[in-house]
C-alpha cells in the first residue's frame, strides 16, 4: 500500500505557511488503520548534498524514531513532519512530496522524502519616471550558508514614485533558533525616506534588527537598535519651525512584542470569503535603562469580513477597528521624534493607517509652512501621539466582465488624531474627529489589486489634505 502526500497552498495573502491535510487516500479505504508499525525507515531522494540530507535527517529524528504506532498514527507524524521539512526554507517547497510505503516488509514502513534543494536566487529590476529618474532594485537570497539553516536576504530598493524612498538591509535568518522551533533573524538596515512633499524633511534610519518568532508566527518579539535623523528641508521652501524644532537626532533602543492571529479566509476569486485579523503591539524605549528614547507604545487592531454568497446574490462585508495606538513618553515628559509619531491618510495600506478621501499623510496635526511652493502642501504633517481609525464596507460583483472578478462598494470611514496623550487626549479625539463616505472599484489581478475611489468628506479639519479621487495599487509578492 502506499500513501502520497501532495503540496498543498492556503490562499490568502498574509498566510505564508503551507497546510497540508493528512487525508487518507483511497488505496486505504477499507484498511484497518490501527494496524500496528514496529518501525519506520526514512530515505531521502534528488538531494545533491550531504550537508542538506544531514540536516533534513535531523528534523526526521521522531518520524525515524518510531515505533509501536498504528497506521493512522503514522499519517499524522508524516504529516507534521512534511510541514517541519517545508518550514526550513532549505528544499524548494513545489519538489518536496512524501510517499509512504506499507507492506514492504512485516511491521516495517519505508517513507521516502523526494526533494531538490533551494538554490541562490538573485532578482533585479528598475522603474523610472517620466521625468527620467531610475529607481533599481534588487534582491538576493542565499540559502543553507555555511551548511546550516542559516540564510542571508539582501535588499536594496530606491523608489522613484510616490513617497521616495531609499532601502538598503542585509538579514541573517534561521528557524531553528537553539534545536527549537522558534525562528530568529538579525539584520541591518539602512534606509532613506524622502518626505519633503507632506512634511518638508528626509528621515533616515540605520538600525540592527532582532525578531524571534514562535512556531505559530503569533508571537514576536523584536529589539531595536536604531539611529534616527531627520533633515528639514531648508530655503526657498524651508520647513516649518515646528519641524525644525522637533527631535532631529534620535538613539533608540527598544523591545516590542507583537501579536497576530490570522484566521481570514481568501476566496477563489482573490476577494476575501470571511473570517477575521487580529493584531496588537505593545513597545518599550531605552531598554533595560541602556540609553535612547524613554517611550511606550502601543498598538491594537482587529478586521472583519463576512460574504454571503448564493445564486441570486454575492454580498461582501468588511469592518477594521485601529484602538488605542498611544505614544507617550514614560514618565509624561518629553519630546519625540516624527519617526514615532502616528500619520493618516491615503486610500490603500495598512487599515491602521489609511483612510479613504484623504491624502497620504493628510490627517492630522499640521504646522504652516513659511514659503510653500505652487502646489506645494499648505502644512507640515507632524503625526500625533494617539489615533483612532475605523472603516466599514459593501461590495457586489460588478455585473460587467465577470471573468475578471471585479466588485464595486460602498464605505464609510471614520478617524480621529490626538497631538499629545494628555489629560485633554479624549477631548481631542472627539472634537477632532474626520469622517468621509464614498464609493469604489476593485479589480484582483495576478500579484495584487487595483482600486478606484471617489469620496466625499463629511466633515475635516481645515489643515487636512482631501482627495476626491484615489487610483491605489497593491502588490503581493514573496520571495
Amino acid at each position: 500500500l502506499k500513501l502520497v502526500f501532495i503540496r498543498q497552498a492556503r490562499s490568502g495573502a498574509a498566510q505564508k505557511s503551507l497546510v497540508m491535510a493528512p487525508l487518507v487516500p483511497p488505496e486505504l479505504q477499507g484498511v484497518d488503520l490501527s494496524q500496528q508499525i514496529d518501525s519506520v525507515r526514512v530515505q531521502f531522494k534528488d538531494l545533491t548534498r550531504e550537508s542538506t540530507e544531514r540536516l533534513l535527517r535531523r528534523e526526521c529524528s521522531r518520524l525515524a524514531g518510531s515505533k509501536d504506532i498504528s497506521i493512522s498514527e503514522l499519517n499524522n507524524l508524516v504529516h507534521n513532519t512534511y510541514s517541519d521539512l517545508v518550514s526550513l526554507g532549505i528544499v524548494k517547497r513545489e519538489s518536496l512530496r512524501a510517499n509512504v510505503d506499507v507492506g514492504q516488509h512485516a511491521g516495517q514502513v519505508d517513507v521516502t522524502f523526494h526533494a531538490k534543494e533551494e538554490r541562490i536566487a538573485l532578482r533585479a529590476g528598475a522603474s523610472t519616471t517620466q521625468r527620467g529618474d531610475w529607481g533599481p532594485d534588487g534582491v538576493a537570497n542565499i540559502p543553507s550558508i555555511f551548511g546550516g539553516f542559516t540564510s542571508l536576504h539582501c535588499l536594496y530598493s530606491k523608489r522613484v514614485t510616490g513617497e521616495k524612498s531609499t532601502e538598503a538591509s542585509a538579514t541573517f535568518a534561521n528557524p531553528r533558533i537553539l534545536g527549537t522551533k522558534y525562528e530568529g533573524s538579525l539584520g541591518y538596515v539602512d534606509s532613506t525616506v524622502d518626505l519633503t512633499q507632506y512634511s518638508s524633511s528626509t528621515s533616515r534610519r540605520r538600525a540592527v534588527v532582532g525578531t524571534v518568532t514562535d512556531p505559530t508566527g503569533r508571537h514576536k518579539v523584536e529589539v531595536e537598535s536604531a539611529l534616527r535623523d531627520t533633515i528639514p528641508q531648508q530655503a526657498p521652501q524651508a520647513a516649518s519651525r515646528e519641524v525644525f524644532q522637533s527631535v532631529l537626532t534620535s538613539h533608540k533602543n527598544s523591545a516590542k512584542y507583537s501579536y497576530l492571529r490570522d484566521a481570514s479566509v481568501r476566496g477563489s476569486d482573490g476577494h476575501p470569503a470571511g473570517g477575521s485579523v487580529t493584531r496588537g503591539s505593545v513597545e518599550l524605549g531605552k531598554l533595560m535603562g541602556i540609553g535612547g528614547m524613554s517611550f511606550l507604545r502601543a498598538e491594537l487592531g482587529w478586521w472583519s469580513a463576512a460574504r454571503k454568497v448564493s445564486e441570486k446574490y454575492d454580498v461582501l462585508a468588511t469592518v477594521s477597528v485601529y484602538g488605542g495606538g498611544l505614544l507617550y513618553p514614560a514618565g509624561g515628559s518629553g519630546a519625540i521624534p516624527l519617526q514615532e509619531k502616528f500619520f493618516l491618510g491615503g486610500n490603500m495600506g495598512s487599515p491602521s493607517t489609511t483612510i479613504r478621501g484623504f491624502a497620504f499623510h493628510g490627517v492630522g496635526p499640521a504646522a504652516p509652512r513659511p514659503a510653500p511652493a505652487d502646489g506645494q502642501r499648505k502644512h507640515d504633517a507632524l503625526g500625533g501621539d494617539a489615533v483612532l481609525n475605523a472603516a466599514a464596507s459593501v461590495s457586489v460583483p460588478l455585473p460587467i466582465q465577470k471573468e475578471l472578478n471585479s466588485r464595486v462598494f460602498g464605505f464609510c470611514s471614520l478617524a480621529s488624531v490626538a497631538p499629545k496623550v494628555s489629560k485633554s487626549m479624549v477631548k481631542d479625539l472627539t472634537d477632532g474627529w474626520r469622517a468621509a463616505v464614498g464609493v469604489g472599484a476593485a479589480v484582483p489581478l495576478h500579484s495584487g489589486l487595483l482600486e478606484f475611489t471617489a469620496s466625499h468628506a463629511l466633515r475635516d479639519q481645515p489643515t487636512d489634505v482631501r482627495e476626491r479621487f484615489q487610483l491605489g495599487f497593491r502588490v503581493n509578492f514573496s520571495l
